[in-house]
């Protein structure tokens, strides 16, 4: 994982997650804004779970799903956080924001995730962009579009 910015108190981190998909996701000491970039059509059910399973386990409480089957993202999350208690029935402070953003640019993603993930009690300090699946065109729009929203 690599630090890639930092403004106002808030970092961004980029994780590059390749197949076979059992890296596991650092945790970061906070809450935090995790923004997937589906980048790998292959990615099997069960790797996609792992995944989704560990960004409930790290805390992240607001994920973004973006690229190839974006919704399905936001549906495995929503299932491994239901799944994190014993009951189905996660207590409200422990709530996971998920959305997905099919038809949207890669700039107006970034530019979401920065400005339009605060709610509740939660102003997060730390975002993580997660790229799932090797494309160097996508990770470097993603980062010109940080340093845009960043600067503007």
């Amino acid at each position: 994982m690599e630090l890639i910015a930092q403004q106002a108190g808030r970092r961004f981190w980029l994780l590059r997650l390749g197949s076979p998909y059992q890296t596991l996701i650092p945790k970061l000491g906070s809450t935090y804004v995790a923004v997937v970039l589906a980048c790998d059509p292959s990615i099997a059910p069960e790797q996609q779970a792992f995944i989704s399973t560990q960004l409930v386990e790290t805390d992240c409480r607001y994920m973004i799903a973006w690229g190839i089957d974006a919704t399905n993202w936001d549906t495995s999350v929503d299932y491994a956080f239901i799944a994190s208690d014993p009951n189905y029935d996660p207590p409200d402070e422990r709530f996971l924001m998920t959305t997905w953003h099919d038809n949207e640019s890669i700039s107006e993603l970034v530019w979401f995730a920065c400005n339009g993930t605060n709610f509740g009690l939660h102003e997060f300090r730390d975002y993580m962009f997660i790229l799932i699946g090797e494309d160097t065109a996508i990770e470097s729009e993603l980062l010109t579009s940080l340093r845009d929203v960043m600067s503007g």
